[in-house]
């Protein structure tokens, strides 16, 4: 597990380093991931299931920070004509107004940080993560594989 939590501390920091780039922003994570969501969504709506999705966040999380960004007049709410359960996004113009330079902010910032560490070392460690992740998607698999097939 050493080698796991040396990759878990590094992922933290790194965390934490974009959750105070965040926090300048006026924001919490949360309502960053809804903003941003929607700012960068085709059409300019989306689901909660999707910004659940995407930014691996509990349904019950982008419920209230949906419900919260809706009263202070940021986005709107509709039914979802493709699943009657779901309810579709939509940035008001409050909204947008707020989400559009959060969404140049997000961008630049994420240029100056990538142009900073290489763009060799990002693909290179943008691979490397997928290679690990894959690697750790066939052990569970096979795990789940062959739990399944136990007495």
């Amino acid at each position: 597990m050493q080698q796991l939590d040396q990759l878990e501390q590094r992922i933290g920091r790194l965390e934490a380093v974009i959750d105070r780039w965040i926090v300048q922003q006026g924001l919490t994570y949360n309502a960053f991931a809804v903003l941003y969501s929607l700012a960068r969504a085709d059409g300019g709506n989306c689901t909660q299931k999707d910004i659940g999705e995407a930014w691996l966040l509990p349904k019950q999380t982008v419920f209230s920070t949906c419900k919260v960004l809706t009263e202070q007049g940021l986005l709107t709410q509709q039914p979802d004509n493709r699943d009657k359960r779901a309810r579709q996004l939509c940035l008001t113009d409050a909204g947008r107004a707020q989400a559009l330079p959060l969404l140049a902010a997000a961008e630049a910032f994420s240029e100056r940080l990538f142009d900073a560490f290489g763009s060799e070392r990002t693909a290179h460690l943008l691979a490397e993560l997928d290679a690990l992740n894959t690697v750790a998607e066939t052990i569970i698999n096979a795990e789940e594989n062959h739990s399944c097939g136990a007495p």
